[in-house]
């Protein structure tokens, strides 16, 4: 019952937020609500943007009137496509490398281990900093490339970026499979390798597969919103130059959940509403995947 739990939930936490979102803003075609000032009967202002949560506005709204609930909700449908395209594009990758590499022995094998063991200890959002910056912040005479070739080469980077711990995992649970004695059995009979991964390999660890799948959506989540209070935004990051711009003088293109998080972390002790709301979002999505990944695990353990 404990399993079924954790599964439920972790759905209605990812499908219900991301239909609603999808139906509100694609279907209905709607946009995120903005009010600049309150008045009262009379007729006075007052408050004006950003206005704090309360009646009149539950959530709040941000220093440009945006009704700060429902532009989380816009940013959730964004982020939620993103992290499962990274995450099934860097998948990809490493289940075919790692099957690659599961047959390799000898120095080959010792000398990739030392280059991707070394993964595990360097932060993976300072590396996707580098990369990326270069790309996706805006110049003083505009951006370099288009929103689509920054939002691919985001996608690819961080892809990259979250490869080679993957591709360890899938590795191991490969080789783990190879050591079994009927896939010794599958060899004698003249099984090729291809053969085998596919009719005997794979069969048996899609559910390890899935598991690492959901902790990779999680890791892509994190490293979004990691790279983000760097101020690099999935997208792009608009830079204002010149007097009067605000400090810092940064804003995500596209305003999806973890850019954000990073956007208004500035607000944090003026207008804290601005950064909770999204924060509450993205933990939300963090929740539903760990949750996701342990009821899949126990799924596997009870097997």
């Amino acid at each position: 019952m404990k399993k079924h739990m954790k599964l439920l939930l972790s759905l209605v936490f990812i499908v219900i937020p991301f239909a609603i979102s999808v139906i509100y803003f694609d279907v209905l075609n709607r946009q995120v609500p903005q009010t600049f000032y309150l008045k009262t009967a009379a007729g006075d202002i007052k408050a004006g943007s950003p206005i704090a949560p309360g009646r009149d506005v539950w959530f709040g709204t941000d220093a440009d009137g945006y009704h700060i609930f429902f532009e989380a909700l816009a940013g959730l449908r964004i982020t939620l496509l993103f992290v499962i395209g990274i995450a099934l594009f860097c998948f990809l990758l490493a289940l075919i490398a790692g099957a690659w590499l599961s047959f390799k022995k000898g120095i080959f094998d010792f000398v990739t281990d030392a280059v991707l063991t070394s993964y595990y200890f360097i932060p993976q959002a300072i590396i996707a900093y580098i990369l990326l910056e270069p790309v996706v912040v805006e110049t003083l005479d505009g951006f370099v490339y288009s929103r689509t070739t920054r939002v691919i080469y985001t996608t690819v980077v961080l892809a990259l970026v979250l490869l080679p711990t993957t591709l360890i995992v899938i590795r191991d649970e490969i080789r783990q499979l190879l050591k079994r004695d009927f896939i010794d059995s599958a060899f004698v009979l003249g099984a090729g390798k291809i053969r085998l991964l596919w009719h005997h390999v794979l069969p048996n660890i899609k559910s390890r597969l899935l598991i690492i799948f959901t902790r990779l959506v999680y890791q892509s989540i994190m490293v979004m919103a990691h790279i983000s209070f760097l101020a690099i935004f999935f997208g792009g990051t608009d830079v204002c130059f010149g007097p009067g711009c605000p400090s810092p003088p940064t804003k995500p293109a596209v305003r999806e959940l973890s850019s954000l998080l990073g956007y208004h972390m500035r607000e944090l002790y003026s207008s804290w509403w601005t950064f909770v709301v999204p924060l509450c979002f993205v933990v939300m999505l963090l929740l539903a995947f760990q949750l996701l990944s342990e009821a899949l695990e126990n799924s596997e353990e009870n097997r």
